[in-house]
């Protein structure tokens, strides 16, 4: 019970600081004028995050490891490339396909490069941010945005900020898809366990330990682009086993509960149905866009899911007067995993835990041969919401914005 009371503490206070651009400052001026590097790390980095339970093989829900060090919040998120050496920085061409994307590893195929994601543009000399190391905490500074790494929490994203506003209610994690494929939780060196980070061109390379139950090892490349205000990471799976394995990435961001979240969903597919213990997540469906106010939803305690097949390779979600896109190669139905959709949205209800919301996306189910890897690039935005759109149920003006945003789409209209 005291180690729950304290879990519950550290998070109330970190969401305090975090939402408060003033006392944010004041907080990390403090830590740096009286020299406390642990603390402050440890206020930027602690989670409530408690482990979902198993959701496709049953089980009871049990807490994250704690990380070896003690710092840093339990995570998941991932991805792979079809590179075992050593990195290059991202292509700097410019075009209307993402960069990179779902790959193919030596041991399989993905979606080729594609979709209604715009290119990463720029080139390391000149729009790739040079980030900041503060121990474990790697920092990109781009704008009025700011991003953070925890190197020692499995490379979770701890704060993706506006003005000192971070959207993210804990952090932002990997883990390999599907989860009914491994007893939860999820493999620590994937995760939870540190990372060893690498510094080329501007773009950061975290590179975990090989997972001593599933034989995959978990990297990812962060860089920041001044060009078109993102922060993109490539996540990548390498098989490390000795026999062929598939598997897919999957990124889980945890938000605040009060926000609007949104996307265009594609094709009926049948997701996280009839899920042991977890009850289905109602969300509303207006002329191919797909919405889900969670504050306005009625719940009862308890945890609830929903998983769709998305239609252009972007999920948004409205928060603090910021909208928090994701965007990403679309990935079609049938390349996802068993039972899994391309986008996920999980949530659970007091008094199973504090109410929070886990925006999560996923890529395509790649077979692996044994040494060969799988990539899949997700590109993140925040922006200002625009003071003719309102964070509205079935506003068509948010979502032709939001095209805009991601370079898709014609003029924006004016919201309701």
């Amino acid at each position: 019970m005291f180690t729950s009371m304290k879990i519950n503490l550290r998070h109330r206070l970190r969401t305090f600081v975090r939402r408060c651009p003033l006392i944010s400052r004041v907080a990390k001026t403090c830590g740096k004028n009286l020299g406390l590097a642990a603390l402050s790390s440890a206020l930027v980095a602690a989670s409530c995050n408690t482990a979902r339970g198993p959701q496709d093989n049953g089980g009871s829900r049990q807490a994250n490891p704690a990380v070896a060090n003690g710092s840093g919040s339990p995570g998941p998120g991932g991805d792979a490339h079809a590179n075992n050496g050593t990195p290059s920085p991202p292509a700097g061409d410019s075009g209307t396909a993402p960069a990179g994307g779902s790959g193919t590893g030596s041991g399989g195929s993905g979606p080729a490069a594609g979709g209604n994601v715009p290119k990463i543009s720029g080139n390391p000399t000149n729009t790739f941010v040079a980030p900041e190391q503060h121990g474990n905490i790697w920092r990109f500074t781009f704008g009025d945005t700011v991003a953070e790494i925890d190197a020692s929490a499995g490379a979770s994203i701890q704060t993706f900020a506006y003005h000192g506003v971070n959207v993210l209610a804990a952090s932002s994690w990997f883990r390999p898809s599907p989860q009914a494929r491994y007893t939860w939780p999820p493999p620590p060196e994937i995760e939870t366990a540190p990372f060893t980070p690498s510094l080329l061109n501007n773009v950061v390379t975290f590179t975990g330990a090989v997972s001593r139950t599933l034989g995959l090892q978990a990297s990812k490349r962060v860089w920041a682009d001044t060009a078109d205000q993102t922060l993109n990471i490539e996540y990548t799976l390498t098989n490390r086993g000795s026999v062929a394995a598939s598997w897919a990435p999957w990124e889980v961001s945890r938000v605040h509960p009060t926000g609007l979240t949104y996307f265009p969903e594609g094709k009926p597919i049948n997701a996280k149905a009839n899920v042991q213990g977890i009850g289905p997540l109602t969300v509303t469906t207006l002329a191919g866009v797909t919405w889900l106010d969670l504050q306005a939803a009625s719940l009862n305690p308890g945890k609830y899911i929903v998983g769709r097949d998305g239609a252009e390779g972007w999920v948004a979600h409205v928060e603090s007067g910021l909208v928090f896109i994701k965007s990403f190669v679309d990935t079609p139905p049938e390349q996802l995993g068993p039972g899994e959709g391309e986008i996920q949205l999980y949530t659970e209800a007091p008094p199973t835990s504090d109410k929070f919301l886990e925006v999560e996306d996923e890529g395509p189910m790649v077979a692996m041969a044994p040494g060969s890897s799988t990539s899949w690039t997700v590109h993140w935005r925040l922006r200002p919401l625009p003071s003719n759109q309102s964070a509205t149920v079935g506003n068509a003006g948010l979502v032709q914005w939001t095209r805009g945003v991601l370079g898709v789409g014609a003029a924006v209209p004016a919201g309701p």
